[in-house]
């Protein structure tokens, strides 16, 4: 199932159209990234997701989500690791909710 970026992060950043990414799955450790997915670089108490960009580029990410160490939301195009980059502002505050977006909302189907 891909999903296009679009559809799922398009409410977080200021803008009309996002780059027309699809993505087949989100995922938080870089070793379990397979071709095409997203990874979601957070920074933790230990370690920063930021550091293994290049390593789940290389594994098959098509794009990245990291948190924003600016005062506002944004994406740019990495030409050191030709990928797009998604700086969200707040990032650990909206994982859930994104991946909600991203799986059809699961829990709301629960009875």
């Amino acid at each position: 199932m891909k999903k296009s970026i679009n559809i799922f992060l398009s409410k977080f950043f200021n803008y009309k159209k996002l780059p027309n990414i699809f993505v087949c799955n989100l995922q938080l450790n870089s070793k379990l990234i397979k071709q095409g997915d997203l990874f979601i670089a957070i920074q933790g108490e230990k370690l920063d997701g930021s550091n293994y960009i290049l390593e789940a580029k290389k594994k098959g990410a098509v794009s990245v989500l990291t948190f924003s160490k600016k005062k506002y939301s944004y994406f740019f195009f990495s030409k050191k690791n030709s990928i797009y980059i998604f700086c969200l502002l707040h990032l650990n505050k909206y994982i859930s909710e994104i991946a909600g977006n991203f799986y059809d909302n699961p829990t709301y189907k629960l009875t």
